[in-house]
């Protein structure tokens, strides 16, 4: 049950940000890497989906045919071989950690809530009642009332340490810790330049890092970790790994 209501919500997450599967021949270089890492982690290669985006993010749903990783069309621009198999081993760290379903609910849950505040929004202005709907006692009333839910929804199901879990895990896949240090620098960085509007509050805890950046603080309270701390750790396990 649990893995048809995730691929259910793994469809509607895919239907909400624009992109196209892809085939292995259309990335060839990627395809290898993310083979070479899911024979380590002992899984079903995932499909690969390209998102039409200039941003950094990655993240990873289950689809009706296994899980499929998204990615933004930016990180064919930024990021090298080594980072690529950082960046993939650290999804497929959700995979085996079974992070996958849980957020693909989630975001799910919180989409359906912001829906039934746009239905209340809507309603008001058609109404005619005139004057900014936004700041309409309904609606209000209703953002009120279902903001509980979604917290509720989102520190249920979304664990705060999930991503410093999967970059532990997936240091034994990948090539080396700086390799997903690098792709999460790279990443940070696009970001700013490039916010995706499309990964809106429902699916922004999604990616490893935050897809657009500036936000506010109650959209992302404690759904991502500072990447300060990860880099650090990252770091300490490079200097570690070389010195053996």
């Amino acid at each position: 049950m649990t893995a048809f209501v995730s691929s259910c919500a793994g469809r509607l997450i895919l239907a909400m940000v624009p992109g196209q599967f892809i085939l292995p021949e259309q990335a060839p270089e990627v395809r290898v890497i993310l083979e070479k890492i899911c024979r380590r982690a002992g899984i079903p290669v995932p499909g690969l989906y390209v998102i039409a985006s200039a941003g950094g993010y990655a993240f990873t749903v289950r689809g009706p045919r296994g899980h499929v990783i998204a990615l933004s069309q930016g990180l064919f621009e930024i990021l090298n071989r080594e980072e690529f198999e950082g960046l993939l081993a650290h999804e497929a760290a959700h995979i085996v950690r079974g992070d996958v379903s849980r957020s693909a609910i989630a975001a799910a849950g919180l989409a359906l809530l912001s829906r039934m505040a746009a239905i209340v929004r809507w309603t008001v202005a058609a109404s005619g009642e005139g004057g900014n709907p936004d700041r309409h006692p309904l609606v209000l009333l209703a953002e009120a009332l279902l903001f509980p839910f979604r917290a509720l929804v989102r520190h249920a199901l979304v664990p705060r340490n999930r991503e410093e879990r999967a970059d532990e895990a997936s240091l034994a896949w990948s090539g080396h810790p700086l390799y997903l240090a690098g792709a999460l620098k790279k990443m940070e960085a696009r970001n700013r330049r490039f916010p995706n509007p499309a990964l809106r509050e429902d699916l922004a805890h999604l990616p490893p890092l935050d897809p657009c950046p500036g936000g506010g603080f109650f959209r992302l309270k404690g759904t991502h970790p500072r990447l300060e701390a990860r880099l650090a750790r990252l770091e300490k396990a490079g200097r570690y790994k070389d010195a053996v």
